[in-house]
């Protein structure tokens, strides 16, 4: 009963048939369904399952952003505290009843699947927009004035085309992994048909966006099969491609968007008055004068301070290395091909998506959560055995200082990459 209403409640976040199909316009499908979600998972699983699953860092590090983020209004507004804690609890709830129910073999499958078929039903939808001038609902693209092209769009967060570009992006070594690990000939064959689509449907997008997210996973993949110190040359020229020279957007014109290390400076000028709680989550806006952040991690240790940034930093910091921990597992890459598959397919589309939202406001993207539990989920569940468990997530003092290190050295790089992008803009 809480997987299907697990996978329900990953439908209707995705495609939202509330938006479009005329029967269920207006109803509030995800508060009633996610407060079915919460019974029906702690009715189904035993003992034994929650307390590993409680004891997991992941889950901790999710409940402290939860509370880390609602903390932020916590000068501003009470009712701030609680509308925050209500609104990012469902996106939290999402996120720990994937881990929760996900970490059975059988069920992560169903629930990779799920998101893969929503992937196709958005490719459909957006070539439909493509082909006819509008998809399902009667939903038209948008049109970008200044360069003259149409972008397809879906619904929800989708509306956005970025947003919908890095579902299909993220989409593509996911259909891979599913290929590649699949032993039904049948299988094979419906992902060769739709993986074009897929593609195809993320070029329609006509988002520059969806470039970034290319390059952090083409960068995994070169860091993954690296060693020594050609691994750290691929970081090091990463990290600086990433953070300086990207914000041009790839123009044609090689240059820094300087109105983004405006903001972004801004921001970091905001975190330094108001360090501890910051300026509220979703209060970017108020600090700039209207303009979004462009960067997540800007955004997000500017409106949430440490309470709210050193959590949501860490559970991404605890997720990776964990992942990347059960990926080099001997067993895993000699034994069982297949969990290999799907665990290096989610490392790549993750950290595509990492490197995506470093140009744009994504902290609070239900997305971003939804990969990082399928991902906490696998790890989990491949390191299901004593031994493995503690390769995997053992050391969990050293990994704590570790992380709070990396999150402290984050704000000082932030702080250098801006100030490193205003001087390049100035030509010195």
């Amino acid at each position: 009963m809480a997987l299907i209403i697990l996978v329900f409640y990953m439908m209707i976040l995705i495609i939202r048939p509330m938006d479009w199909w005329a029967p269920l316009l207006g109803v509030s499908l995800v508060d009633n369904v996610a407060m079915l979600l919460i019974p029906a998972v702690f009715l189904t699983l035993k003992g034994g399952d929650f307390r590993r699953w409680l004891d997991l860092p992941e889950t901790k590090l999710s409940f402290l952003t939860l509370i880390g983020f609602s903390l932020s209004w916590l000068p501003l507004s009470r009712l701030g505290v609680m509308t925050t804690f209500l609104a990012f609890g469902k996106i939290i709830l999402l996120y720990c009843m994937i881990v929760l129910v996900g970490t059975k073999r059988r069920n992560f499958h169903i629930l990779f699947r799920t998101l893969l078929i929503c992937i196709v039903w958005m490719a459909i939808h957006g070539i439909l927009q493509n082909l006819r001038g509008y998809g399902f609902g009667g939903q038209a693209p948008l049109y970008r004035e200044g360069d003259g092209v149409y972008q397809i769009v879906a619904f929800g967060v989708f509306n956005d085309p970025n947003d919908l570009c890095l579902i299909f992006i993220i989409g593509i070594p996911l259909f891979y992994a599913e290929f590649r690990a699949s032993q039904n000939n049948l299988v094979k064959l419906m992902i060769l048909a739709v993986m074009p689509l897929v593609v195809f449907a993320a070029w329609l997008t006509n988002s520059r966006g969806g470039v970034v997210g290319i390059f952090g996973m083409l960068t995994t993949h070169a860091i993954i099969n690296t060693r020594g110190i050609k691994r750290w040359l691929v970081i090091i020229a990463s990290v600086m491609l990433i953070s300086v020279v990207a914000p041009s957007r790839f123009a044609t014109k090689l240059a820094v968007d300087t109105n983004r290390t405006t903001y972004w400076g801004m921001g970091i000028s905001s975190f330094k008055s108001t360090p501890i709680f910051g300026a509220g989550l979703g209060n970017f806006s108020e600090i700039t004068g209207g303009a979004v952040a462009h960067n997540s991690f800007v955004e997000t240790l500017a409106e949430t301070g440490v309470v709210g940034y050193f959590p949501w930093l860490m559970l991404i910091y605890f997720t990776c290395l964990h992942l990347y921990r059960a990926l080099r597992l001997k067993k895993i890459k000699e034994k069982e091909r297949q969990e290999w598959f799907y665990l290096s397919a989610i490392i790549s589309a993750l950290s595509g998506f990492l490197v995506a939202i470093y140009f744009i406001s994504r902290g609070t993207n239900f997305v971003l959560y939804l990969l990082l539990a399928l991902a906490c989920a696998k790890t989990a569940g491949v390191a299901g055995e004593p031994d493995l468990h503690k390769d995997v997530f053992g050391g969990w003092k050293s990994d704590l200082k570790r992380a709070l290190f990396f999150c402290c050295g984050s704000i000082v790089f932030l702080w250098l990459s801006v100030r490193l992008a205003k001087l390049i803009a100035r030509g010195i």
